[in-house]
Formats: structure tokens, sequence, C-alpha cells
């Protein structure tokens, strides 16, 4: 939020101190000899944020010191308004999407600065003339008019800047952290080994479900257990010869 006002703040406030200072007031005055023809309202316009350090000619005495006082207060509250207006409307902002939003949200910005400090203006301008009653209320409407129409002319200054802020963000925003329980990504290495029984038309057996032993001859629950001997198995060979049954015994003989 404090990068995007700043944005929007910057440019402004290099055009103020570049275009709206008293020298190029001046000058432009003098250049302007009737103000109600071709470029010349624009001009005026152009001028709303105008700032002073002496009077024409380096004159300060009578009322120019107040009009001085009145136009450099003023337009430091259109600034000060300005970044407000545009930090409180960043926080609807997204560093990844709304770069129209901030586009729209200086220059409304600007309008809304320019218009409001327009009224203060209008007082300032009456105290420092001495409006009768009657012609106060028409000064500061007349204020605030131009003030909106700088911020519609030339709100596009702080719109510009407050996009540029966001995408200022967007590219130095960090990467979004692994989740806990997710593994990370596998740092790159060099390519693992294959066994030739790996290869390609030398399928490596694998043990069923049935044979719980592995190709190493132990439980693959037990990696670490050599096999046990079982019982001797005798040697190949003929097999032994049976004895003969034996003979019945005879029956014995009746009684007499």
């Amino acid at each position: 939020m404090l990068v995007v006002a700043g944005g929007a703040l910057l440019p402004t406030v290099l055009y103020v101190l570049g275009f709206t200072n008293q020298w190029v007031n001046e000058a432009l005055m003098e250049a302007q000899a009737d103000m109600d023809r071709g470029l010349s309202p624009l001009v005026l316009v152009s001028q709303v944020p105008i700032w002073r350090i002496t009077g024409p000619g380096g004159r300060m005495n009578g009322g120019v010191g107040e009009l001085i006082v009145a136009q450099d207060v003023s337009t430091f509250l259109f600034l000060l308004v300005l970044g407000l207006i545009v930090f409180a409307g960043a926080r609807t902002l997204h560093a990844g999407q709304g770069l129209f939003q901030a586009l729209v949200l200086g220059w409304w910005a600007a309008l809304m600065a320019a218009g409001l400090t327009g009224f203060v203006r209008g007082f300032l301008y009456a105290d420092v003339f001495h409006y009768p009653s009657g012609q106060v209320s028409l000064s500061v409407w007349q204020q605030a008019y131009t003030g909106s129409q700088f911020g519609l002319l030339f709100g596009w200054l702080p719109g510009v800047g407050a996009l540029a802020a966001v995408l200022l963000l967007r590219n130095v925003r960090p990467s979004a952290p692994v989740p806990p329980g997710r593994p990370a990504a596998v740092p790159p290495g060099p390519p693992v080994a294959v066994p030739p029984q790996q290869m390609a038309g030398h399928p490596q057996a694998s043990p069923g479900p049935g044979n719980p032993y592995a190709s190493g001859g132990y439980p693959q629950w037990a990696p670490n257990v050599p096999p046990q001997p079982g019982p001797e198995q005798p040697p190949p060979g003929p097999a032994p010869a049976s004895a003969p049954a034996s003979a019945p015994a005879p029956a014995s003989a009746p009684a007499p």
C-alpha cells in the first residue's frame, strides 16, 4: 500500500516541482496575453497546484505574503490528500491482478483530492482578497470546479505512477512457500547411472506377492539378516533297495 501511494505521488510531485512553480507560471502568464482563446484555459487548469517562494517580481509587501501562503498550503494539502486516498484504496489491489484498477485508483484520487482542496483554496483566496460575503461561496465553488478539472485532465499522472508501483510489486514478489507436508523441488544434479539389467530388453525380475524373498535370498522385511541354513539334503543318487517282506506264518493245524 505504501509503495502504491509513493508511486502515485512521485510523478505528481515531479510535475508540481517542475511545471507549476512561480517561474513557469509567470512565463506562461506573460506568453498568454488572451486567456480566453486557444490553449489558454488548459494552461490555467494545468497551473492549479501552484507554489511560490516570492511574489511577482520578488515582492512580499501587502497581501502578497498571504497569497503565497494560501497557494502553498492548498498545494501541500492536495498532495497529502492524494497520497492518503491512494494509500486507503491500495488495500483492494492485488499485485498479480489490478493494473487497470491501479490506474483508475490514481486517476480518481487526483480528481477527489484536487476538488476537495479546491474548497480550501477558495476560502483562503476569499480571506486574502477580502471578498464580500456574497462572493465567498462563488470563489469556493470556482476553485473546487477548477481543481476538479485539473484532476480530470491530469489525473493520469498519479494513475500511471500507481500502475508502475503495482508492476514493481509483481516483479519483486517472492515465490510462494512450500506448504508443510509437501516435498520441495529436488535440485538438479548429475544423471543417475542405470544398471544394465534395467536397460531396454532386460526387465528386472521383482519378487511376486507370494515370494517374500528378494534376489538376495532373505526376506525383504529383514534386509540385514543373512539367510539361515536349512536342513541338509542327501546327495543325489539311486534310492536304496528296500528289504523283502517276511513270509506269512503257516497256519496251525486243527486240534484232534
